[in-house]
């Protein structure tokens, strides 16, 4: 696929499972509207895109999603805390983008995360309590040994 997300993707209003995984022909920023796809009850993956700009707070509307792959793009800004509201996540993969700031305290309400992936950001802040099982390396691993932060940010609060 190639060029940018049209608003009018907000309009899929039966879409169960949104999987661009590695597009690298798609470019520009996810607009607003993705908040509108509260019918994806599973992945919203569009890891490997060229997508830029800010990660949209709608996103925090998609509260059925199982799965958030936002990895390997080119995001920057701050961490929506609206993402905390996406209580039914298993798995959230936020690496290799440009992120800044702290991580929302809002993620202490993401109690079925399993895998929860913020490296290569330069994010700050402590994670969630819940994630926080012991630490070995660069990793901080938690329930389901898929927690991964960058050192810096290994204090559990």
């Amino acid at each position: 696929l190639t060029g940018s997300f049209p608003t009018e993707l907000g309009l899929l209003s039966y879409l169960e499972d949104a999987d661009l995984y590695y597009n690298p022909g798609i470019v520009g920023w996810l607009p607003t509207e993705v908040g509108l796809l509260t019918s994806i009850t599973e992945d919203f993956d569009i890891e490997g895109c060229n997508v830029t700009g800010t990660i949209p707070t709608e996103l925090g509307n998609l509260v059925n999603l199982t799965t958030l792959w936002l990895s390997d793009n080119k995001f920057h800004g701050s961490v929506p805390s609206e993402l905390g509201r996406l209580v039914s996540l298993s798995r959230i993969d936020l690496e290799k983008n440009d992120l800044t700031g702290s991580i929302p305290s809002e993620f202490e309400h993401l109690f079925d995360v399993g895998v929860l992936d913020l490296t290569e950001n330069d994010l700050t802040g402590s994670v969630p309590r819940q994630y926080c099982v012991n630490t070995e390396n660069s990793d901080l691993t938690g329930k389901s040994s898929g927690i991964r932060v960058d050192r810096n940010i290994c204090n559990c609060t």
